[in-house]
């Protein structure tokens, strides 16, 4: 159902990789660089939907190894989780995302946007949580006051091109429970109203690239 995979463990990269390509990291078998790039390009590594630990420690080999090559590949690479990072899972039921949040860091995890499931701690208790992740947790979409001290978008510099990262979560209240009922706004506007940001600040964009948590019907319509 969502974007990428429901799988525990779901990888991709540019140049059509797949998660067993990327899961034999340790013996160099990433994929190559693609023939029809021009310059440098951009690696992404991306999982979403992770509600198990075990197999964190193959995309963090996968990240170390794709980093180790990105310079003679001539290629920045970006590792990625989109949503769903800590539930439903056992540990967060007994430690409330302690654990899982902590994986994030030593998974190598760059980028985070929050899914659907994150709001089943309640806001107040997400915001705690989400303060010992490392990395940049992307919020293009939500308006909730525990969400105001998260980055919009970030700016990625790839061979003289600027790329907007944006994190976006499904807004529709159906999903969720009324207490923990999250203010998420449209995907394209809030999108657009990042990229206007970014270009008011001097960042003169080339592309997006949305993290997005959503029905993946709702992803193709994006």
């Amino acid at each position: 159902e969502r974007s990428i995979s429901r799988h525990a463990m779901g990888c991709c990269a540019s140049g059509a990789s797949t998660a067993s390509e990327l899961q034999v990291a340790g013996n160099s078998n990433l994929p190559q660089r693609p023939a029809g790039a021009v310059g440098q390009f951009l690696r992404l590594l991306s999982v979403n939907d992770v509600y198990t630990l075990e197999n964190y420690a193959r995309f963090a080999t996968a990240v170390t190894e794709a980093k180790r090559l990105s310079k003679s590949m001539q290629c920045v690479v970006t590792s990625h989780i989109c949503g769903d990072f800590m539930g439903p899972c056992l540990h967060t039921s007994l430690d409330g995302g302690v654990t899982m949040m902590e994986a994030l860091n030593y998974a190598k995890l760059e980028y985070a946007c929050l899914g659907n499931h994150e709001f089943d701690l309640g806001k107040a208790q997400l915001e705690a949580r989400l303060s010992s992740y490392k990395g940049k947790l992307l919020n293009t979409n939500g308006m909730d006051d525990q969400l105001k001290t998260l980055p919009k978008y970030d700016v990625v510099d790839v061979g003289g091109k600027k790329v907007l990262m944006v994190g976006l979560c499904i807004g529709d209240p159906s999903i969720y429970a009324a207490a923990n009922c999250p203010d998420m706004k449209d995907f394209v506007h809030s999108t657009m109203a990042a990229w206007e940001d970014a270009c008011s600040k001097g960042q003169h964009i080339d592309i997006v690239v949305p993290m997005t948590h959503q029905l993946i019907e709702d992803d193709r319509l994006l």
